[in-house]
Order: structure tokens, then C-alpha cells, then sequence
């Protein structure tokens, strides 16, 4: 019968009114509100001096966004109704509860409770279920049915809710659905935030946390070179009293170990400067997180290395409150301690979030910050985005848990190396200490020719001889490195000359300024190099030159001979190819290419295939820099 009832929801909620409770009744056996609805649950005891000034002990210089703090808009907002969502197989479908929120339901994700029981449902309107209509044990059916029986609304995983909620919004608007009792938020927003506070929080206590996250906000942003995460989208923060722990992304999503629920509203607890920093360090929600998010390990220790810095070192909340970090810190200082005496090999540790690895981890990055200033951080990512290094791609960020593998070998090389930039001071031998073997890094020249590409050094060396600029250049206002080689495009006559020219003579150079073809006019980006191919007389045609044209391996290898011998050169006269005999009109200079081992291909030439620009760097670097 269940089942039945949950498929024609869509329909009830537009034809018909569903019965609903009085608007006095009490919200009972879950933890939301105290027995007077409009007073806090507990009462917030403040030690001496615990309030911090979030202006007071900073340097302005170092730390120029700190000012007066905007003034939050903020207000107690009414909400049509409360929604549950269960989810005993933890499959976070509806992780995203914005949307709810934007239709104004204060909605809570269970992912904790595997039963259902009648006192745990009582504050809550409606139920969206995470699992299917086949997966309901009996218990829970009866449990869903009694619910439904009493005036709830039961919205199926068959049924996806978020296409539902404007249909449910319009029957609790026009009245014909009614909420158990009255259903408010604080609604908090200051500069990049949105924060839905339960109303088991005065709007005061509202106010001053959320002016403190704003701070933090911002502190972060300019700690990692200005950037804002999501691309500078709102962050909304939500609170949910299943979760133990909170959640970051957007929505964050603060849980139990927010402290809201224990009445800990002022000053934040580490939990908010926890998830806030996964927002500017993980993932692809910023684009320097390329720099810092190898795996779990560095993506937790970051997180609770920053909250630390933040409340720490910059707030500089009072000695009553910094118990809890300065504990924190004898923590890390004994870890460190205990991780050299015991020669831990950090090989055998787990790189995974909350694994062995990361309290290791953050005890080491903390003996560096303390050793060499917190501000490292911000020359960290200063440099790190100066490098034209892209860092750990998007794919990869978070999972490069085996640091053996020449990926995570790789960006751990990378971070010793910025980190040390950052320190000024080399860090190798620190690490090394530590049980890490740190190499050089390979940075690519270009983002599209990683060092396992076949002609990579070839790319990088004709690049490093400026003989190529890419296809794509950098943009240097973004941290990534977004030059571009092309490897696999064809080359095209234009593309020959520059590559030709500037391999014999670099930028500089006489021309001819009067065009010799009517398709290469002065205004044309490769003029000066088909002009001076011309003048070289290593083109030997007129009126058009066929400046898109693709070049051939066969003229490939006319433009590189004439470019370094003109046309008098000796060269073996028994064909190396089966392809290019005597008679061929290329045959003296594709001789002539084999003999100086500028190809060493064997068999067959492919005289008339394309040139790729990869193949092109190999010819180049071979020709004109030496290469084998």
C-alpha cells in the first residue's frame, strides 16, 4: 500500500489538501530546540577575554584585507516546513540541500540512524527517502505509513525530490499543506557567505560568527594569492544534527563538531576553518589546489595546518580558548619527536584522509611553519603559481595516495621544492630526514606534452632554444599553466618558416619588406619568416606561397637540408628507402636527412605523409641543437 501512496504524491500535493498538526505543537526528542522556542538551548559562557577582536595583534601590512568587518545582513526568516531526508545506505544522493533551502525548507540528511523510529520523525513535515521502494524493511514501511497516516508527505527515491519542491512550495503557500509549527532560520549574508543558522542561536551570536567566518574568508583567499573558491559563487553553510563531523564543498555542511548544537556559537569552532580551507585547497574549487592536493593525507593535514594558523596566529584568540589549539600544537611538536626517534618509513603509512599518514604530516608541516615563519604559506602559493607549473591535475587531485608512483613521486618533488622556494632554504635534506626520496622535478614546458610523451625533450629543447613559442601560450593572471604545444596538429608552411628561421637565426634578422607572395602579405603573423625563407632561397616557389598549407615529410626535409647546406651538399647515392629511389624529387635531401641521422627511420620514409609538430621537434632539435 506504501508503495502505492508514495507514486501519486506528485498528484496529491496539487489536487488535494494533506492534513497537517497545530501550528503550537512542540518539537519533541530531537535536539533543535529548547523548551522556549526563542531562547537558546545553552547558554554561551565566555571566559575572560574569549570574544576575539579579529583586529587586534595583526599585521596590517602582511594582511591588508583585514579592516572593519562588513556588517552582516541578518535576520530571522520564516521557513514553510521541515523535511527529513533518510539515507540508512549512505548514498548521498541529495547532498546538495541548497535547493531545499532555496525553496524554503529547513531540511536535514540522516545518514547515521538504519531504522526508523516515530520519536526521531516528530519535528519533521516531510520525508525524502535515498533508497528504493524495494529496499524499505517492514519496519521502516510501517513506520512511513504511520507518518503518512498523521498528515506527512512521503516523497519516494522513485520520485526524485528536487524535481518536486516547487510543486510542494506552492501547496504550503496556497495553505494546502501546514508545517507541525512554525518553522525559522537566522538567515546570515556577509561577503561571499550565506548561513542558515537554527534558532537555538540568538541573532547576536549569529551576527558575531558569521563576521568572524568572513575574516577567516578572507584571510584565505589572500593567504592563497586572491582567489575565491567556486569561482566567487556564494557559499552557503548549513547546519545538520545527524552528522558528527561536518562536510566541505558548497554547501558546507556543519555538523555536531560545529559546536552550534552545544551552544559553542562564539567563537567559531575549528570545524568552520576546517571545511572552509578544503574550499580553497581541494579539488578543482580553486585552481591552486593543484599546488597542494595530493592525497587525503595533505588535503586533512592543510586543512587543520590552517585552522590552527588562522585562530592561532592571526585571531589570537585568549589564553582561556587557546587551550584547544595550543594543545594541538604540544601534540605536533611530540609527534615530531616520536616520528624521527622511531625512523618512521613514510612509505608504510596510509596516505588516505584521517589515515596514519596525516597527523605525521601535519606534525612536519608545523615544524616547518614554526621554524620558518607561517608566512611560507603565502610565498608557498606565490610561487607555486609564478612557476608556470600546473601541478597535480584536476583528475588526479586528492588520490595520488601512493607516493612511489611517478605521479604522486612527482607532486611531492613539486611541493618540497615550492615549499623550500617559499622557505628559502632547500628542504630536501629535511624531508629526506624524514624517510622521503625527493627528486627534482620535471615541470613540463607544456601542459599537453607530460614527460612521458615521446618528444619531450625534444619540445622542451626547441623550446628552450625559443625556435617554438607553442600553440597556446600561458596566461599569466591564472596560477595554471596553460601553454600549449599541439604535439599531434600538422605543421603547415607557416608554421615551417618560423621553426626554419628562427632555429638559424633566432628573432632577429634583415628581411625583404616587400612580400614575394600575394598570400603572405606584411600585415601576416609569419611574414618576416617566409620573407626571409625566400631571401635564403630555401623556398623556391612564387606567387603563392601556401602559408596554411600542411607540409610533407618530403618537404620537411628540402626546407631543414637548404636551411643548413643550401643546395650543393654530397650525400650517399644508393636510396636508404623504398619509397624515395633516385628519380624522386626529394631524394638528395631526404639522403641527406638520413646520412646526418636527422631521421632514422628505416624501410620506408613516408615521404608524403604530414608532419606533426611533435615530429617536427624531433627533426629541429636534431638539425640545428645537436640531438640525437
Amino acid at each position: 500500500m506504501l508503495a502505492w501512496v508514495l507514486i501519486i504524491l506528485p498528484l496529491l500535493l496539487v489536487t488535494m489538501p494533506l492534513v497537517g498538526y497545530p501550528h503550537d505543537a512542540r518539537l519533541t526528542n530531537i535536539d533543535l530546540y529548547s523548551p522556549e522556542e526563542d531562547q537558546p538551548a545553552s547558554t554561551i559562557i565566555y571566559a575572560d577575554g574569549l570574544k576575539p577582536n579579529p583586529l587586534n595583534s595583526i599585521d596590517r601590512d602582511y594582511y591588508p584585507y583585514i579592516e572593519e568587518s562588513t556588517i552582516p545582513d541578518a535576520q530571522l526568516v520564516d521557513f514553510l516546513a521541515r523535511i527529513y531526508i533518510y539515507d540508512p545506505q549512505k548514498n548521498w544522493h541529495y547532498w546538495n540541500l541548497i535547493t531545499f533551502y532555496d525553496h524554503r525548507f529547513e531540511t536535514h540528511h540522516d545518514d547515521q540512524h538504519t531504522m526508523l523510529n516515530k520519536d526521531l520523525l516528530i519535528p519533521y513535515d516531510a520525508i525524502v527517502l535515498s533508497l528504493a521502494d524495494s529496499q524499505i524493511n517492514p519496519s521502516d514501511r510501517a513506520v512511513l505509513q504511520d507518518f503518512q497516516a498523521s498528515g506527512g508527505i512521503v516523497i519516494p527515491f522513485e520520485t526524485d525530490a528536487y524535481t518536486q519542491l516547487g510543486s510542494l512550495q506552492a501547496c504550503y503557500e496556497r495553505g494546502e499543506c501546514r508545517a507541525k509549527a512554525t518553522v525559522q532560520l537566522i538567515k546570515v549574508e556577509v561577503g561571499k557567505l550565506l548561513i542558515y543558522y537554527p534558532s537555538i542561536v540568538s541573532l547576536q551570536q549569529a551576527v558575531e560568527n558569521a563576521r568572524i567566518l568572513e575574516d577567516a574568508y578572507n584571510f584565505y583567499s589572500d593567504l592563497i594569492g586572491g582567489e575565491q573558491p567556486f569561482r566567487g559563487q556564494t557559499i552557503y553553510v548549513l547546519f545538520n544534527p545527524f552528522w558528527d563531523i561536518s562536510y566541505s564543498s558548497n554547501p558546507i555542511r556543519m555538523g555536531r563538531d560545529s559546536g552550534i548544537y552545544d551552544g559553542k556559537v562564539v567563537p567559531p569552532e575549528g570545524a568552520f576553518y576546517h571545511e572552509l580551507v578544503h574550499d580553497f585547497t581541494t579539488e578543482n574549487r580553486t585552481t591552486v589546489a593543484a599546488f597542494i592536493d595530493i592525497n587525503g593525507a595533505f588535503s586533512e593535514a592543510v586543512a587543520d595546518l590552517f585552522m590552527y594558523y588562522y585562530a592561532h596566529e592571526i585571531l589570537r584568540y585568549s589564553p582561556d580558548d587557546l587551550a584547544h589549539y595550543d594543545g594541538i600544537a604540544s601534540y605536533w611538536r611530540s609527534l615530531i619527536q616520536a616520528y624521527e626517534s622511531q625512523h618512521t618509513d613514510p612509505y608504510s603509512l596510509d596516505w588516505g584522509p584521517h589515515k596514519s599518514a596525516q597527523p605525521y604530516l601535519e606534525a612536519m608541516l608545523f615544524n616547518i611553519s614554526e621554524s620558518y615563519g607561517w608566512s611560507i604559506w603565502k610565498h608557498f602559493f606565490e610561487e607555486a603559481e609564478s612557476s608556470g607549473c600546473g601541478g597535480v591535475p584536476v583528475e588526479q587531485r586528492g588520490r595520488l595516495t601512493n607516493l612511489q608512483s611517478p605521479e604522486g613521486q612527482e607532486a611531492l618533488n613539486y611541493f618540497v621544492l615550492m615549499l623550500g622556494v617559499a622557505a628559502g632554504q632547500n628542504l630536501i635534506p629535511l624531508f629526506t630526514k624524514w624517510g622521503f626520496i625527493i627528486g627534482s622535478p620535471s615541470c613540463p614546458t607544456f601542459v599537453d606534452v607530460l614527460p612521458s610523451h615521446w618528444a619531450y625533450q625534444y619540445i622542451s629543447t626547441i623550446y628552450n632554444a625559443g625556435i617554438t613559442v607553442g600553440c597556446a601560450q600561458d596566461d599569466p593572471n591564472t596560477p595554471e599553466n596553460e601553454r600549449r604545444y599541439c604535439p599531434e596538429d600538422s605543421v603547415t608552411r607557416g608554421q615551417m618558416a618560423a621553426f626554419i628561421i628562427r632555429a638559424k637565426y633566432g628573432e632577429t634578422f634583415n628581411y625583404t619588406t616587400i612580400p614575394y607572395f600575394s598570400d603572405v602579405p606584411t600585415t601576416h603573423t609569419f611574414f618576416k619568416y617566409v620573407q626571409k625563407l625566400k631571401d635564403d632561397g630555401i623556398t623556391a616557389v612564387t606567387g603563392t606561397y601556401g602559408v596554411d598549407s600542411y607540409v610533407s615529410r618530403g618537404q620537411m626535409a628540402a626546407f631543414i637540408i637548404r636551411a643548413k647546406f643550401g643546395e650543393n651538399f654530397s650525400y650517399t647515392p644508393t636510396p636508404y628507402f623504398s619509397d624515395v629511389p633516385s628519380t624522386h624529387g626529394f631524394f638528395k635531401y631526404v639522403q641527406k636527412l638520413r646520412d646526418d641521422r636527422i631521421t632514422v627511420v628505416s624501410g620506408t620514409y613516408g615521404v608524403d605523409n604530414i608532419v606533426s609538430r611533435a615530429q617536427m621537434a624531433a627533426f629541429l632539435a636534431r638539425a640545428f641543437l645537436g640531438m640525437e
